[in-house]
């Protein structure tokens, strides 16, 4: 798991935020999205070693970039990147069979 926990690392190390989205940056956020995750909480996760497999931490990814589709409108940059990563097959795409964020 060390060597794929390097990988993870590095995979993702661009598109996190050194920073937490604040409530005035992003009004109405956390009124859409109840259980809030970002990059920064999964690289602490990643440096820590709580991902004990990639199986978790492609959960949590999945989560995070779910919980950005649903925030953003389907014109976003972001959610353009979402798609290709899913059409990629980096991540799942969410199923009905989903918990409600």
């Amino acid at each position: 798991m060390e060597n794929r926990k390097s990988e993870m690392g590095v995979m993702f190390r661009g598109l996190r935020k050194d920073r937490e989205v604040g409530q005035n940056e992003a009004i109405l956020y956390f009124d859409v999205i109840k259980a809030p995750t970002d990059m920064s909480t999964m690289d602490a996760k990643l440096e820590s070693g709580q991902y004990k497999d990639s199986s978790v931490f492609k959960a949590d990814f999945g989560l995070t970039t779910n919980e950005a589709k649903t925030y953003n409108m389907a014109i976003c940059p972001f959610d353009q990147a979402i798609r290709h990563c899913i059409h990629s097959g980096a991540v799942e795409a969410p199923t009905r069979d989903d918990p409600p964020l």
